[in-house]
């Protein structure tokens, strides 16, 4: 299962501070973010109309980026203020 952790806006719209999804053995993050907008639409939603910042395994990466069954991702929304 891969861990996702979620923080702010992301955490507010699921109401959970964690979710754990399986995938199969490999996927692109892209591929892996498709998915979970299709299961968790709110999530889907804010990245799609933010820039989220997404890491794994406590590294900021890019949706190229290969994932796997134990990898743990963060869900980070922009930050903004002034």
């Amino acid at each position: 299962m891969v861990s996702i952790r979620l923080f702010a806006g992301f955490r507010e719209k699921i109401g959970a501070e964690k979710i754990e999804v399986s995938v199969p053995v490999e996927i692109r993050l892209e591929d892996f973010i498709r998915r979970l907008g299709s299961d968790y639409p709110e999530i889907g939603a804010l990245i799609e109309k933010s820039r989220a910042t997404i890491a794994v395994n406590h590294e900021i990466v890019g949706m190229d980026q290969i994932i796997s069954d134990s990898d743990e991702i963060a869900l980070f929304p922009p930050v903004s203020g002034g």
